[in-house]
């Protein structure tokens, strides 16, 4: 049978452990300021994937004269490497048709929001120095190895191997 011992109460904190706290509080705050910044770039490159996936940035869109000010929308977009999608367009039942041009669009979708995804990314490396400094709970060589391989994709594949962009576009950003 287990035994139950009254724990003696605890001495009251020093003045060093406000600091502390006021430490933590902080360090709460930076996180949230963090967490809000990635937030709103993920944000950012998602709404310029939609725009462009669903062509609202058109001349004749009704939305183009609001979206003319965001930096990235305001560059006409461009159908290049059209042979890409034709597999997928044959395989599509009919039924389906209307994705024909999203399908078409998301080929040049890296091309549209491939600097800003880089952009947002490479902000990842502040998780690694999160957990390197105890910030957080995370384990180190986990969170090392996760923004490794997409420092990989984002600075090592698509700026040696143009000709992948186009499927990355397609495929999405799976490790985000």
């Amino acid at each position: 049978m287990a035994k139950i011992e009254e724990v003696p109460e605890s001495p009251r904190p020093k003045a060093g452990k406000t600091k502390t706290k006021q430490t933590s509080t902080v360090l709460k705050y930076y996180l949230v300021a963090y967490n809000l910044v990635s937030a709103l770039g993920w944000l950012y490159v998602l709404v310029g994937t939609l725009v462009h996936l669903f062509n609202l940035d058109a001349p004749s869109s009704p939305f183009s004269a609001k979206l003319a000010s965001v930096p990235f929308l305001s560059k006409a977009a461009t159908f290049l490497n059209f042979s890409r999608t034709a597999y997928i367009e044959k395989r599509l039942p009919a039924s389906l048709g209307f994705l024909v041009p999203v399908i078409r669009r998301a080929t040049t979708t890296f091309d549209r929001v491939g600097w800003q995804t880089t952009m947002v990314q490479t902000l990842a490396i502040m998780e690694v120095v999160h957990s390197l400094l105890g910030w957080v709970r995370s384990p180190l060589v986990t969170v090392a190895m996760q923004v490794a391989s997409r420092y990989y994709i984002v600075w090592g594949i698509t700026s040696l191997f143009k000709s992948v962009c186009p499927v990355l576009a397609i495929g999405g950003w799976t490790q985000s």
